[in-house]
């Protein structure tokens, strides 16, 4: 088995405080604290909450969610150490994510004026606490 290093660049929110518990209730009424173990389900979890926020059947079909979640201008996503299951979510608008493996041209770091609005609303719908969104660069290992 090997491991990988790699750092995403975007432009989004990440929360500094990485234990903030806000953090930790993405898209639900209820806190729960294993939202974000490190295991394969996370992803669908997050996509399974945005779909059902934007109105989709109950159960939420695999081709719905898809659908929905490729439609969408923002992404949640994890970073940290992947190995160890200390990992930490952050919210992207998926046209600025750049992952990095090694070495990576960046182009300028512009933002375009329909991000800050893209995801104020993607906040709204998953029911995370809106913050000033900024370029971010974030590492993993695993």
């Amino acid at each position: 088995m090997s491991d990988s290093q790699y750092a995403e660049l975007f432009f989004g929110i990440c929360e500094e405080e990485v234990d903030n518990i806000c953090w930790q209730n993405i898209g639900r009424d209820n806190i729960d604290p294993d939202y974000f173990k490190s295991d394969d389900n996370y992803i669908e979890d997050w996509e399974h909450i945005y779909a059902a926020n934007m109105g989709a059947s109950t159960p939420v079909s695999y081709e719905e969610r898809s659908n929905l979640v490729k439609a969408s201008s923002c992404i949640i996503s994890i970073y940290g150490n992947m190995v160890y299951g200390r990992t930490y979510p952050f919210v992207a608008v998926k046209e600025s994510l750049i992952r990095i493996d090694w070495s990576k041209k960046v182009p300028p770091l512009t933002i375009k004026a329909e991000w800050v609005e893209q995801l104020r609303t993607f906040c709204k719908t998953m029911n995370i606490k809106y913050q000033e969104p900024r370029w971010w660069i974030v590492a993993s290992y695993g």
